[in-house]
């Protein structure tokens, strides 16, 4: 998946249409990305429906920065654990 065909599946899976976040999106989009890459997961895997679905929350746990509160929610982390399982299968 080229980054591009990445982020329409992560703006489709928040809800977003327009192009006007497309710079922001795309920063936590390769920040989660490369999170999910250092838990294990395989770029196969990331970006699968399962994986895009993970992405998706993961951007959404860094839409709204509050400085000193950063961090992902517990949903991500779970979900993020599972692709880990899934991939040592």
């Amino acid at each position: 998946m080229t980054a591009n065909e990445r982020l329409a599946a992560v703006k489709t899976g928040m809800g977003i249409r327009t192009t006007a976040h497309d710079t922001l999106i795309t920063q936590k989009m390769n920040a989660v990305y490369g999170a999910m890459q250092n838990a294990g997961v395989t770029d196969v895997l990331i970006d699968s429906d399962e994986g895009i679905g993970v992405l998706c929350v993961g951007v959404t746990d860094l839409w709204s920065l509050t400085p000193g509160e950063i961090k992902f929610s517990p949903a991500f982390s779970m979900l993020l654990e599972q692709l880990v399982v899934v991939g040592i299968e």
